[in-house]
Order: structure tokens, then C-alpha cells, then sequence
């Protein structure tokens, strides 16, 4: 079986989307393999943010923008104009975590990348030049978003929580805690979902939400020490993945208007054109003490299964081999079981055909090497 040249390079297939002027001096975008152990479980799998998982400096950060933001860009802004309500929800009461979480989006993406923002404070506002949309936000000295610069978007910012989702290529959730007892999601900036909606999930605490999720009972009774963690001693950072037939980053339940429900849901693998992407999703845990609360970022990276380094698609094969029934149903693998498996199997197989592989890629291979060497690292 012979690989493309865009496969041998290992690109992974955003990379068709063209570049804005700005997003191509970006650095390439980071590539992680939570599955490289050859194993799916789920566990809380946390890593400090920082820790060294192959990709340098970008590892240390929060937000990771690459030469892909503009592919991201484009789905967000797609998703906004066809419902915005569907996409960006908040619940009351939310405003006083908000008013800490706003000015620290601000400042974090502006120290992590001072190159690509900007921000500028005086007494009565700021302003946050966002050099990649070419947007200044500006906000009052409460943060509450006033204006943008030179012209408000189509459909314009619902409010600061939404203008500054948009302007990086992670969704965004955010988990009110202040009562000390219960946890509750109260914001989601949720334009690049995989298979859920922010609709069904607002509101809800961490057990309601992830209850579809097989295997979750042990993690789901431990949400609170997950928490405690996350504020008294992170960020962390942990992931999270699957399989999808398609490269579309937004994969909502409910297919926009006119658009053909079979071909919008997607997981229909065709043997006869196979095509196969890893999801990855980086989620990054932010905790905040006054008041109390909880920033989950999440960052989807997709790479084709064929372009992956020889180690990882025979790893990807043994973890997939691996995987229970519910779980493969609900990752929404179980109908065309058998003709993935056995796709992956020959990917996996053809490894010792594909030998200048392993050396354009060994870099990769270190990278998920690194990753699957610590702790309980995927779910």
C-alpha cells in the first residue's frame, strides 16, 4: 500500500484550507498521540501544563495557534452565522466568574503571543488588537466589550465571552463552582463540537454531562478532587480522542438548515474509498479561586491515519482492537467495526513497506512516545 506525498510529509488535512496572509508566519501545528500505548481507557490522565510532550515552547501554553487558525476561523465564523444561540450559550447567574475570566483571556493571550496581540489599558478601557482577524475588541474598564474595530462581525459579538472565543482555534467551557458544593457549566463558546450540543449540555454539572460517556462512573464520582486539582494546583492539561470519517472540525448533532442529515452526521467508513482521521482534543484545565471556577479549553487536532508515523498507526490499531462495544458505539465506530479494523490492520501491516517513513518521522514517534510514557494519558 503506497502513501501519498502529502501522507509521507505527515500534513495533516487542514492543510488544504489556504492560509491568511497573517496565520502562515505561525508556527506548524502540534501533533500528539494519546493512543501511542496501543490502549484506550478513560482516566483523568492530567499532565501539567508545561510538561515537555515533544511540541518545545507550544506545550507550556494555553492557547496553541498555528498556521491553521484560518481553517478554524472559518468554521467558528460559519457557526455563528448560521445560529449563534446554537453555538454560543451562557447561564445566569455567570457575570462574576466572567469578570475574572475575560481580563485573563486578554492578558494570557496576549503574553503568549505578543506578536499576534496586543493590549492596551488605561483608566476608563482596553483594547486588545487581534492582529490574525484584524479585529480591535474594545472593552470598558468593567470589560464588558463596548466596540470593534474597524466594524462589528456578521452576526456581531454577543458580548466579550463570545468575541474573544472566536479569535482563538480552541472552544471554550467554563465551570461555576462558587457555591463550594455543586459544580454547574455556565458558559460555552462551542462552535467545533464533536458530537454534542451546547444546548444539552449548559446548565448541567460534570456527572450529568458526561453520563452517555462509557466508563465515566469512577471519573464522574471523583469530580470534585478533578477540580480541587485543577484550581489549587494546575493548569493541567489532559486529552481525549477518536476516530472520524471526515476532516469537518464542527460536527454538531443537528446539521444546518438544508443541509442533508446522512452526510452531515458523518462515521459512514466506506471501504472502497477508506478514508480515516484521528481526533485529537488537547483540553486545558485553568482554575480560578475567586470565585470559584473552571476554564476548560479545547483544542481538536485532526491527522489522517494514513499519514501517521509507521509506531503510531500500529498503536492506533491495537487501541481501537481494544475498545469495548459501548465504547464503540458511542464513538460511533460499531457499524463499520469490521471494515476499519481491518483498514487500520492494513495500515498498520504495510509499516515494513513504508521504511523511509520511519525516518522522516522519528521526531513523531518521539513526540507520542513522550506522551504515552506517562500516567494514564488518554480517555
Amino acid at each position: 500500500m503506497s502513501l501519498s506525498r502529502k501522507a509521507r510529509r505527515g500534513d495533516t488535512i487542514l492543510e488544504q484550507v489556504p492560509a491568511s496572509a497573517a496565520s502562515r508566519h505561525l508556527d506548524p501545528p502540534c501533533r500528539y498521540h494519546p493512543y501511542a500505548r496501543g490502549r484506550y481507557e478513560v482516566a483523568a490522565g492530567l499532565h501539567p501544563l508545561g510538561r515537555d510532550l515533544g511540541n518545545g515552547a507550544a506545550d507550556a501554553r494555553v492557547f496553541q495557534l498555528d498556521r491553521h487558525w484560518q481553517a478554524y476561523a472559518r468554521e467558528k465564523r460559519a457557526a455563528r452565522r448560521e445560529a449563534l444561540s446554537k453555538y454560543v450559550l451562557r447561564v445566569q447567574p455567570s457575570g462574576a466568574l466572567l469578570a475574572v475570566v475575560i481580563p485573563w483571556l486578554a492578558r494570557r493571550l496576549a503574553s503568549e503571543y505578543p506578536a499576534w496581540f496586543h493590549l492596551t489599558s488605561t483608566r476608563d478601557q482596553h483594547r486588545l488588537h487581534c492582529r490574525l482577524s484584524g479585529e480591535t475588541l474594545c472593552f470598558d474598564s468593567g470589560w464588558h466589550l463596548r466596540e470593534v474595530l474597524p466594524a462589528p462581525p456578521d452576526p456581531p459579538y454577543r458580548d466579550a465571552w463570545d468575541a474573544l472565543g472566536t479569535q482563538v482555534q480552541e472552544d471554550l467551557a467554563l465551570v461555576d463552582l462558587s457555591d463550594g458544593k455543586s459544580d454547574r457549566l455556565c458558559a460555552l463558546h462551542l462552535c467545533l463540537p464533536n458530537y454534542w450540543a451546547a444546548a444539552d449540555k449548559i446548565g448541567q454539572d460534570f456527572a450529568a454531562i458526561h453520563a452517555p460517556v462509557p466508563g465515566m462512573k469512577r471519573l464522574n464520582r471523583n469530580a470534585g478532587a478533578l477540580f480541587s486539582a485543577a484550581i489549587e494546583r494546575g493548569p493541567y492539561v489532559r486529552f481525549a480522542w477518536g476516530l472520524a470519517t471526515d476532516p469537518r472540525l464542527n460536527h454538531h448533532p443537528q446539521p444546518p438548515p438544508g443541509v442533508d442529515p446522512v452526510h452531515w452526521q458523518g462515521r459512514r467508513f466506506d471501504p472502497a474509498r477508506p478514508a480515516l482521521y484521528v481526533r485529537v482534543e488537547r483540553q486545558v484545565l485553568v482554575g480560578f479561586t475567586r470565585p470559584r471556577g473552571l476554564l476548560f479549553t479545547i483544542r481538536t487536532y485532526l491527522e489522517a491515519v494514513a499519514a501517521l508515523p509507521a509506531a503510531q498507526r500500529q498503536a492506533l490499531y491495537q487501541a481501537v482492537a481494544g475498545m469495548d462495544p459501548d465504547t464503540l458505539r458511542y464513538k460511533g465506530l460499531w457499524c463499520g467495526r469490521r471494515a476499519i479494523l481491518r483498514h487500520l490492520r492494513e495500515l498498520a501491516e504495510c509499516a515494513s513497506a513504508c521504511a523511509p517513513e520511519h525516518e522522516s518521522h522519528s521526531a513523531s514517534q518521539d513526540k507520542g512516545h513522550r506522551l504515552a510514557s506517562t500516567p494514564r494519558a488518554r480517555t
